[in-house]
């Protein structure tokens, strides 16, 4: 997604863009259900530009418990300051661009928002019971009758103390 900055006045100009999933080249692990919504907020002062881009789009993860395949939404928001030449403001959060800029590109913007805001760890719902460890059954449709008895070696002896 590129905005072209020649032609913008100072002040605050929105727009918006559907962007698919290859276009914006975004890891092999993100993967979307349709085509990605951008909003971009662009507040142009003086050389400057504050963009903020809110992102909207389904994705399809898969549960790190039961790795069952599930849609989850996405909503989240970005923020970049950019500069063009080098002016009054001097900050490692300022990306500084060339002089002769006549675009900024978001496609690096947007997919650090995906980065970012993906979580640790998905599960498809909060109370997933995961796989068995012995047989490897989904334990959230069916149950097993397996023994989970598995004790760490190293802590063996304390079984004794319980008798």
């Amino acid at each position: 997604m590129n905005i072209n900055i020649q032609k913008i006045s100072e002040g605050i100009h929105e727009v918006s863009e559907e962007i698919s999933a290859e276009e914006l080249r975004l890891p092999h692990s993100v993967k979307t259900v349709g085509n990605i919504k951008v909003n971009a907020i662009v507040d142009k002062f003086e050389d400057s530009f504050r963009i903020k881009v809110n992102v909207k789009t389904e994705l399809v993860e898969q549960c790190d418990k039961c790795l069952e395949e599930f849609d989850s939404q996405f909503d989240e928001n970005g923020e970049q300051i950019y500069q063009v030449g080098r002016g009054e403001y001097e900050d490692d959060d300022i990306e500084v661009l060339p002089d002769n800029t006549k675009e900024i590109e978001l496609n690096e913007l947007i997919n650090e928002v995906f980065l970012i805001n993906r979580p640790i760890q998905n599960t498809c719902k909060e109370d997933c019971k995961g796989l068995c460890p012995d047989c490897g059954k989904n334990l959230n449709q069916t149950t097993c009758n397996c023994k989970n008895e598995r004790i760490d070696p190293r802590l063996e002896k304390l079984k004794s103390l319980i008798k």
